[in-house]
Parts: structure tokens; sequence; C-alpha cells
């Protein structure tokens, strides 16, 4: 990697302040760097790669729903929302939040039922599917 090249990849991924870079790799005519967002409502984290391709040009992919307009403007880049797989496509090997928010709202309705916080409801759901 070369020292401008370098500092410019480095000057990005500074202006993406809210990004945690985790890893990187070379390929053919650039680099590809990726790291994740923490999402506030729940524990799970986005993914953001950005490809820096021939030292002048950086394109980017990102899970953030959330991040995805503000990631475009800090690189000037033009926007275009997600679409969801499970949507668009019938196949098993997706992450279907349907089924997410549905366990999510049955652990909410137990737990104003029962007196029991959702999550509680939630590992006894896990562990009830766990003996069949």
């Amino acid at each position: 990697m070369r020292e401008s090249e370098k500092k410019w990849i480095k000057e990005n991924l500074v202006k993406i302040n809210f990004v945690k870079w985790d890893r990187y790799f070379k390929f053919d005519g650039g680099f590809s760097f990726f790291g994740w967002i923490n999402r506030e409502k729940d524990d799970y984290k986005d993914f953001v790669l950005l490809d820096f391709i021939h030292g002048e040009e950086i394109s980017f992919a990102t899970s953030s729903k959330e991040y995805s307009k503000k990631i475009a403007e800090i690189l000037n880049q033009e926007h275009s929302d997600c679409q969801r797989v499970e949507d668009s496509f019938d196949i098993d090997n997706c992450i279907k939040l349907k089924d997410i928010e549905e366990k999510q709202n049955l652990a909410e309705f137990l737990s104003c039922r029962l007196e029991y916080s959702p999550e509680l409801i939630g590992d006894l759901i896990k562990e009830f599917r766990e003996r069949k």
C-alpha cells in the first residue's frame, strides 16, 4: 500500500466515526475494509463495507437502514435503499425478521399476562423448543 493511498484510506475511515473498523483485504485494484455499527434497538450489529478502488474511487455497502444515507452523504455518494431478501426470495437460508418480530411480540404478550420480563419469556420459549 502506497503511503498516499494509506493516508486517503485513513481519512475516509475516520470520517465514518460511528463504525468500528475490523478487517481489510487487498483485491486486484484496491482494498476492502469492513466494520460494524452497534444497533441501539437490539443486540445486533450492522456491517459496513468500503471498497477503495485504484486509489481514487470508493464504493460502500451496509446493512444499516439507519446509517445508510449518512454514509452516502459523508462519502459524497448516491444513496440506494437496501431491500430485504426475505421479501423478494423464498429461500430458507436468509434472515427472517418477520419470524423474529413474531417471537418478540409473543414474548411481550406473555410477559404482560404472566408478569415476567420479555427476556425471561424468550429464554423459556428457547428452552422449551430445545427440549423437543
